[in-house]
């Protein structure tokens, strides 16, 4: 298989080709999505009030129940760090785009895929 870097039509690419498709998803592990009542909680009410910061810990804590969701579903590092930059330090997705040098295409890619994951 040849790699992107090889592949004469790479200056045209709005989004992987089937094989770099096929390659990128070769450790995939599908996955069943939880109600929150599987997750521990009652209701939404009760999934919200876990998530009230209250202390100067804020960050850190935010941090930890987003650890736990990408834990849960097997995000890959790059899906974590994406993920992270956009919900945890809330950027936006054209800013995560160039400080990670990546295109907004790559960005969009990962989100279907972390939404496939969510989905099993």
């Amino acid at each position: 298989m040849k790699t992107c870097l090889e592949c004469p039509a790479r200056s045209k690419c709005k989004e992987l080709c089937p094989a770099a498709e096929e390659y990128v998803n070769q450790d995939e592990v599908k996955q069943k999505e939880r109600t929150l009542s599987e997750l521990g909680f009652d209701s939404a009410d009760n999934f919200s009030e876990s998530l009230e910061l209250e202390d100067d810990n804020d960050k850190e804590d935010i941090e930890q129940i987003f650890n736990n969701i990408a834990d849960k579903y097997k995000f890959t590092d790059r899906q974590r760090q994406i993920l992270k930059m956009k919900h945890v330090d809330e950027m936006r997705e054209v800013d995560i785009a160039k400080q990670l040098e990546i295109s907004k295409a790559a960005i969009s890619n990962t989100k279907r895929k972390i939404k496939k994951k969510k989905r099993g």
